[in-house]
């Protein structure tokens, strides 16, 4: 007997002992609360912001806006949906518990496109497309606390909550830049011209749009370009399951289902008569939610089969959209 192991030696045998205590039966884990989702919706040609309710596909609130919607982000964090008004220039802000505009924020820039929440700070991190910048904006106060430059073109924005750093694809520029708090720290060479950005917090790799060529691999750890997966030209919007590691891409007619394991395209979905822009992924349900421009529908796309399940009309030019999670 080992000495870490020596002490008193309990024989538990009915045979010696006798049946003595019935043991303790094992405690009944409580059932995990249901989970239901939201669906938030940009519409550019009717300046309008679209809420659906993804278990029955209606649209429960429509936000009526003065400009130009723009992206979609949503704050769990917060329990907050942040609206970029593009030509505003203008932060709107909903309270993803009851629905209600808790903040319209106009900020001194050209343009107003990607947002991502630090929760490291507490700040919104802005992007503006035409003024090459990063803004930071307090997150209670919404006064702006910092200013990033020697950025191109930057669109979307992701952020790794292991390093709290921030991944700015620069459009048209072949990089990513890797900013830490205010600073640049490293840009990230890539193989082509980039745009929309994805990540999977499980695997921490991001995954970007390629011009004409595919969905480029970064490895957020080591901050390294990986590869290119091919997917026979470019695509339009990008978005992971992190659950089965799988990443779907869009073209205006097909959805693209990759391996993330092999970095393999395993899939190719057609569907006829729609122009597919943004898609976000239900993880929880395995369901996906793709914009149709053409007919200025979101489509609910069932990831086992790939039919689709329901067409929810919403406002003319839908752009983006973003899935809120809460507590049924």
């Amino acid at each position: 007997m080992s000495a870490k192991n020596q002490g008193r030696i309990v024989i538990q045998n009915n045979l010696i002992n006798g049946t003595g205590l019935a043991p303790n039966p094992s405690p009944v884990p409580p059932p995990l609360p249901e989970v239901c989702s939201k669906l938030y919706v940009t519409n550019r040609g009717s300046n309008s912001v679209s809420v659906i309710d993804t278990a029955t596909g209606q649209v429960i609130e429509t936000f009526d806006l003065d400009n130009y919607p723009e992206l979609i982000y949503v704050n769990n964090d917060l329990n907050q949906v942040v609206v970029s008004v593009r030509y505003g220039p203008q932060l709107l802000v909903i309270d993803s518990e009851t629905d209600q505009i808790i903040r319209s924020v106009t900020l001194n820039l050209t343009s107003v496109d990607g947002v991502v929440y630090n929760s490291s700070n507490n700040s919104y991190y802005v992007a503006s497309y035409f003024d090459n910048q990063i803004l930071v904006v307090d997150a209670t106060t919404y006064m702006v606390t910092g200013v990033i430059e020697n950025i191109t073109r930057p669109y979307e924005l992701i952020i790794d909550p292991v390093t709290n750093d921030i991944y700015a694809p620069n459009v048209f520029s072949n990089s990513i830049s890797v900013i830490r708090n205010t600073e640049v720290i490293q840009q990230i060479e890539i193989e082509g011209s980039i745009f929309r950005i994805a990540f999977n917090p499980e695997t921490r790799l991001a995954y970007v749009t390629i011009s004409g060529r595919g969905v480029g691999v970064i490895n957020t750890s080591t901050n390294t370009f990986e590869t290119i997966i091919d997917t026979a030209g470019g695509v339009e919007a990008i978005d992971v399951n992190p659950i089965t590691n799988r990443i779907y891409a869009t073209k205006p007619q097909q959805l693209i289902v990759i391996d993330g394991d092999t970095n393999t395209v395993e899939r190719v979905i057609d569907y006829s008569g729609v122009s597919y822009q943004a898609i976000a992924i239900n993880f929880i349900d395995h369901i996906a939610y793709v914009i149709d421009s053409r007919n200025n529908t979101v489509l609910t796309i069932d990831l086992a089969s790939y039919e689709v399940l329901r067409t929810t009309e919403v406002g003319s030019g839908p752009i983006d959209l973003g899935l809120y999670y809460y507590s049924c």
